[in-house]
C-alpha cells in the first residue's frame, strides 16, 4: 500500500524486486492520491498475480500513461480509476476500452470510475473483453443525466452503482438483458418517475436504493417482487402501494417522505420472517397493530436529540393487542430513542405480532 505519498513517477524497474515474490499469492497495489504524473508502460509488468490496482485521485496522470500501464497486466480483475483523467476527452465510459492501444483486452471483474465527469456509456464497447467478465461497475458521482446505450452490454453484471449523478430519466431498455443484477444503487439523483419496465424484469435483484430522488409515486410493478432491501428515503412519496407486493422484504426505509397514514394492508401477507422498516419523519404517521405484518419491527417516529434533558413519558397501549407477553423499555444508545418491545402471542392459527414502539420527545401516544 503506497497511498497518500508524493510518488510522481513510476519507472519500468520500480517493482523489479517483485520477481522474487511468491506467485501463488494474489497481490493488490494501492497508489491512491500519490500525485502521479507519469507511469512507464511496463511499470506493473514485473508484478506477478496482480489482481487489484487502485489509482484513484491522480488527476495529473495522463490517460495514455494509465492505459499503457494497465493493459499489460493480464491478471488484473479490479481497477479503480476514480477522480482521474481517463475519460477527459469524451466523458464516455467506452473511452477506456475502444481506442487503439486501449485497455480493451483486460478481463476486469470490478471497475470503479467515480468522479470522472462521465456523461454517457456508448455502445462502442462490444469488442472489449471486460464486457464478458464485468461483475461490478461503480459510476458514482459522475454527470450522467440518463441511463441508456451500452450499459446493457454488460450481461454478467451483478452490482451497479450510479448514485450521486444527475439522472432524470432511465430508458425502458437501459437494463435489458442484465438478468444477473442483484444490487442497484440509483440514490441521490433527480428521478421524478420510474417506468415499470426498467427494473421489473430483474428477477434476481435483492438490493435497491432509490433514496434522495424526487419520486412522487412508485407503482407496484416498478419494483421487482424479490427485493429484500429497499430504500426510498428522502423522496416525495405520499403512499407506498408497492410494499404490498414485496413478500421477501427484510429491510425498508421510507423515512423523510410525505406519508400521512399506514393502511391495514401495507405489507405483503406472505412475509414470514422478521423485517425492519423505517417510516420516521417530523410527524409520526398513524398506525395500528392490524397494520403490522407477522414478526415485523417498525420504526415510526423521529429520534430524540442527544443529549436531552426532557423527560421521556411512558408509551401506553390501551387496546387491540390482547395479552402482552412483555413490555420492556430501553434507550437505544445509537439513536437516543426510548423503545418498548411489545409482543402478543398468536391464538389458534392467528400469528403472533411483535413490534418496536419508538418513543420520541413529544406527547403521549396510543396504539389502537
Amino acid at each position: 500500500m503506497l497511498a497518500g505519498n508524493d510518488i510522481r513517477v513510476v519507472e519500468a524497474d520500480t517493482f523489479s524486486a517483485a520477481r522474487f515474490w511468491d506467485e501463488r499469492v494474489d497481490r493488490r497495489l494501492l497508489m491512491t492520491s500519490c500525485g502521479l504524473r507519469h507511469l512507464a508502460a511496463a511499470a506493473f509488468s514485473p508484478l506477478p498475480t496482480l489482481r487489484s490496482l487502485g489509482l484513484a485521485d491522480n488527476r495529473r496522470l495522463p490517460r495514455d500513461d494509465l492505459v499503457a500501464a494497465v493493459r499489460r497486466v493480464d491478471t488484473l480483475t479490479k481497477l479503480d480509476v476514480s477522480a482521474g483523467s481517463a475519460f477527459r476527452h469524451t466523458f464516455d465510459l467506452a473511452e477506456l476500452f475502444r481506442h487503439p492501444h486501449s485497455a480493451a483486452g483486460l478481463r476486469l471483474e470490478k471497475l470503479v470510475t467515480a468522479e470522472n465527469g462521465i456523461r454517457t456509456i456508448s455502445a462502442n464497447l462490444s469488442t472489449a473483453a471486460a464486457i464478458a467478465t464485468m461483475r461490478s461497475l461503480d459510476l458514482s458521482s459522475n454527470e450522467m443525466t440518463t441511463l441508456a446505450g451500452g450499459l446493457s452490454l454488460f450481461r454478467r453484471l451483478e452490482r451497479l452503482s450510479v448514485k450521486e449523478n444527475r439522472l432524470t430519466r432511465i430508458d425502458s431498455g437501459a437494463l435489458t438483458g442484465l438478468q444477473r443484477l442483484t444490487s442497484v444503487d440509483l440514490s441521490y439523483n433527480r428521478l421524478e418517475e420510474l417506468d415499470g419496465e426498467v427494473l421489473r424484469p430483474l428477477t434476481r435483484l435483492r438490493y435497491l436504493n432509490l433514496a434522495g430522488n424526487r419520486l412522487r409515486t412508485l407503482s407496484a410493478d416498478a419494483v421487482p417482487s424479490g427485493i429484500e432491501y429497499l430504500s426510498v428515503r428522502g423522496n416525495r412519496l405520499v403512499s407506498v402501494p408497492f410494499l404490498a407486493s414485496l413478500a421477501h422484504l427484510s429491510s425498508v426505509d421510507v423515512s423523510a417522505n410525505g406519508l400521512q397514514r399506514l393502511d391495514a394492508h401495507q405489507f405483503s401477507q406472505h412475509i414470514r420472517s422478521s423485517i425492519s422498516a423505517n417510516f420516521s419523519r417530523r410527524a409520526r404517521p398513524e398506525h395500528s397493530h392490524r397494520e403490522i405484518a407477522p414478526e415485523l419491527s417498525v420504526t415510526v417516529s423521529r429520534t430524540v436529540p442527544r443529549p436531552t434533558s426532557r423527560p421521556m413519558r411512558s408509551w401506553t397501549v390501551t387496546s387491540g393487542l390482547g395479552q402482552l407477553l412483555a413490555q420492556r423499555d430501553f434507550v437505544d444508545r445509537r439513536s437516543g430513542v426510548l423503545r418498548r418491545r411489545i409482543q402478543r402471542p398468536g391464538r389458534g392459527r392467528e400469528p403472533a405480532y411483535a413490534f418496536d414502539a419508538v418513543r420520541g420527545a413529544g406527547r403521549r401516544r396510543t396504539a389502537s
